[in-house]
Parts: C-alpha cells; structure tokens; sequence
C-alpha cells in the first residue's frame, strides 16, 4: 500500500532552501515517490498545530519512503536541508484498496494490458513455464503495483484469438504506472520479454471497480 511522508519544515534561510528545492526531486523519483504538497497555502482546522511550510511525499510503499529518507542518493540535499530547516517529519501508511472498497469507495486504477503471443520456437508448455516462474516474479517487484494477474489462452479453442495470453497490471495512476516501468525493476522486468514471446500489444485502460471481492 502507499506511504506518505509529511515534513513540517521551520526554514531559517530561504536561499539555502532554495538550493534544497533543486536538488531533492531527482532523488523522490529515483525510489518511486512523488510530490503531493510542497509548500502550499494551508490552514489549522482543528487544534494546536501550527505546521511552519508542509511537504507531502507519496512513495509506492513504506520500505520504499524510508528507503528514499535514509539513501545515498539522497544525503548530500538531506544535508542542504537540516542546515536550511528544522524538521518535524512522520511517515504513515495510506489506506489499502480493501480498506477503501469496505468504505462503500469506487477505487479508479490505470491498467496496462499486455497481450502476447509466444515464441515460435517454444511449445505451449516451455512458454508457460518461463511465464508462471520467471516473468511473473519479475512483474510482481514492480514499484507502485496494485493487483496483477496472468490470462493464458486456450488456443485449440480460441485459435482465431491470435495471441497466447495477457497480463493485467493496475496501477494507482498512469504516471505511477510509467515511472515503474522506468525503474530498475521495470528495465529488468521489460529486457526479459523476448525470452518467451515474439510479439507483445500493450493497452493503457482506466478501470473503476464497480464490484470487487
């Protein structure tokens, strides 16, 4: 399930932090994370908390966020940072896509199709085998993916269908979905295609689940 950061930042000096701002979001990407709120207006419904200049991070899980806050790559503008602000900083797990349906919420997901036909040299049997045990651990290291499953075509049935199979990955968005497939995982995951098959469509859907278990 996503993850969130909140920072409430007390800046000291500003063009330090400016320094900061340009450094910082290379890193966010590199580990799957996003921006959702980096500074805006804001205002106090209730309590005591005066929050100074609030940053909210979205990362595809909480390994992933506290990966981001601990890293290498990072480091050089955590240090820019603590000598720009004073930090109060929490990370939270987000709601999952149960949680949200047991709320009586449609959940919208992008989707990416993959239709595929095998390999001429392999049998029905060897391009299975490389799907089931190879390719789908691959795709199930995504950063950022939701749900996944693999439809296998009967194709003495179906031989008019033209494909062996496909895949169904949803995703929370369709940004979300691009910056996996461009994360090391998603070279690895994409460089292993043509070990099994010689043709693959891809479809980007919207998807709202109307009724799901």
């Amino acid at each position: 399930m996503p993850a969130y950061i909140i920072n409430d930042m007390d800046v000291t000096d500003p063009a330090l932090l400016e320094e900061y701002k340009q450094l910082s979001p290379a890193t966010v990407a590199q580990y799957g994370g996003k921006f959702l709120a980096r500074g805006g207006a804001h205002g106090v419904l209730e309590g005591d908390w005066q929050p100074k200049r609030l940053v909210i991070l979205e990362f595809p899980d909480r390994a992933r966020a506290e990966a981001w806050a601990n890293s290498a790559e990072y480091a050089p503008a955590k240090q820019v940072r603590q000598r720009a602000s004073h930090s109060n900083i929490v990370v939270v797990e987000g709601a999952s896509a149960t949680a949200l349906g047991e709320c009586g919420m449609s959940k919208t997901f992008t989707k990416r199709l993959g239709i595929l036909r095998k390999r001429e040299d392999m049998t029905h049997e060897q391009f299975v085998a490389h799907w089931m045990g190879t390719h789908a651990e691959l795709c199930k290291k995504l950063p950022g993916l939701r749900r996944y499953s693999v439809n296998l075509v009967d194709r003495e049935r179906f031989g008019a269908f033209g494909y062996d199979g496909f895949s169904e990955l949803w995703f929370d968005s369709e940004e979300d979905l691009h910056a996996s497939f461009a994360s090391p995982e998603g070279k690895v995951l994409l460089a292993d295609l043509p070990n099994f098959t010689s043709k693959i469509d891809p479809i980007i859907s919207v998807e709202t689940q109307m009724i799901w278990p």
